[in-house]
C-alpha cells in the first residue's frame, strides 16, 4: 500500500458539510474521535497522529515536537540508519514542528483520552482502516482518508477567510506555495461570497 505523502488533493477529496456531519454523528470509539479531532478539526498529518503521545497535549493545544524516540516499524527500518534517524520519529519538515490550538469543545475529549492513554498507539495503516470503517458505517460515499480530512480542514480555514500565513503555520507547511494549492473553495462557499460581496 502506498501512503499519501501530503500532496494536495483535487477538490473531489474535500469533504462536504454533509459528509462531515455524517462522520461525526456515527463516531463512537474514543480513538476514532481523537483521529477526527486531530485530522479533520486540527489539520494534523497521519504520521503525526500515529506518533502522538500524551506529552504533546497540554489541555488546549497540541505541540508537535522536533523528534522523539520511537520503536515502531517505520521508525526502525534499516535504511534510516544511514541518515542517523533510526529509532526516532521526526516531523515531515522543520516547519511541521509547531503548536496547534484546539477548539474548546474538543478539548475535554482529548483530556479524557490522554488521561487513560499514554499515546494514540496505532499505526498509519490502522488509522486509514478505522476511517474507512467509519466511512462505511456513516454511509459516506466520498473517499475519506486522513489527508482528505487535513485538506478539508485547510479548505475550511481558507473559506472562513483565515490569513494564508496563519493557515501555513497551523498546518506546518514548509512553503506558502503549498498552502496556496488548497485554495479551492466548495461551491457553497463560492455562492456565499458572491451573495455577500457581488450580488447585493
Amino acid at each position: 500500500m502506498t501512503l499519501n505523502r501530503g500532496k494536495p488533493k483535487s477538490r473531489s477529496h474535500i469533504l462536504s458539510i454533509e459528509d462531515i456531519g455524517a462522520l461525526c454523528s456515527h463516531v463512537r470509539e474514543p480513538i476514532d474521535k481523537v483521529i477526527l479531532i486531530c485530522c479533520l478539526f486540527s489539520g494534523m498529518r497521519v504520521g503525526e497522529v500515529a506518533h502522538m503521545r500524551n506529552s504533546w497535549w497540554n489541555g488546549s493545544a497540541i505541540t508537535i515536537p522536533p523528534k522523539q524516540p520511537c520503536s515502531c516499524y517505520e521508525c526502525n527500518l534499516e535504511g534510516r540508519d544511514k541518515k542517523g534517524k533510526k529509532g526516532f520519529w521526526y516531523p515531515k519538515t522543520d516547519r511541521a514542528e509547531r503548536i496547534i490550538p484546539v477548539r474548546d469543545k474538543y478539548q475535554p475529549i482529548l483530556d479524557r483520552f490522554f488521561s487513560y492513554n499514554k499515546a494514540v498507539g496505532i499505526t498509519r495503516i490502522r488509522i486509514y482502516q478505522r476511517m474507512k470503517e467509519l466511512t462505511r458505517k456513516a454511509g459516506v460515499r466520498s473517499n475519506v482518508f486522513p489527508h482528505a480530512m487535513r485538506a478539508t480542514y485547510i479548505t475550511d480555514l481558507i473559506e472562513r477567510s483565515v490569513d494564508l500565513w496563519v493557515v501555513k503555520e497551523v498546518v506546518g507547511h514548509a512553503s506558502i506555495r503549498t498552502t496556496e494549492q488548497y485554495v479551492k473553495l466548495r461551491p457553497q462557499a463560492v455562492k456565499r461570497e458572491l451573495e455577500k460581496k457581488a450580488w447585493k
